[in-house]
């Protein structure tokens, strides 16, 4: 089974909403969240396209971060699922143990942390997060490899338990007279 799990988008700061009275499954994606995320996801569409199902969490970030990947790459309705078990706090044996009784080749899921952290701890074991998952991130898991694609500055893709190495930068040296 190929799996796909993307951390939802950049929702309201859970502080602030808190503050304002909106509970935590209520939290909306903000504006810069929609934009950053629509554009990194944008050079993944291809990786989205056909899965068997596209899940989510019930809660409003999740759904509204799957609505931007149904208008990315246009799947029918009738493949959209919400996963009640999904959400932050929940056990990831829930949906292993659902997952092992589906015939599903590709799966996508929108998800939060830590459920995604605990998730990859009981799915692929031997792979082991060597950074944080950043919101819009993606966790690919096809023929035995993980990998984890986060959304930064420069597309950062890396085999899980693999250090990344830092760039080094080769600076122009001017000779003053």
């Amino acid at each position: 089974m190929e799996l796909i799990i993307i951390r939802h988008a950049k929702a309201q700061d859970a502080l602030k909403a808190v503050i304002k009275g909106i509970p935590d499954e209520e939290r909306a994606l903000t504006k810069k969240g929609i934009i950053k995320f629509s554009l990194h996801i944008k050079k993944y569409s291809k990786l989205l396209r056909d899965a068997d199902v596209y899940m989510s969490s019930p809660l409003l970030r999740s759904v509204q971060t799957l609505d931007l990947v149904a208008k990315l790459i246009g799947f029918n309705s009738d493949k959209r699922v919400q996963f009640k078990y999904i959400k932050p706090e929940d056990n990831p044996k829930q949906l292993v143990s659902w997952m092992a009784t589906q015939k599903f080749k590709k799966v996508v899921i929108i998800s939060h942390e830590p459920f995604m952290s605990n998730f990859i701890k009981i799915f692929d074991p031997k792979a082991m997060l060597s950074e944080k998952i950043k919101k819009g991130g993606i966790l690919h898991i096809a023929n035995g490899q993980t990998k984890l694609i986060n959304p930064v500055k420069s597309k950062l893709e890396h085999v899980l338990g693999v250090k990344k190495t830092p760039i080094k930068s080769k600076k122009k040296t001017t000779k003053t007279k």
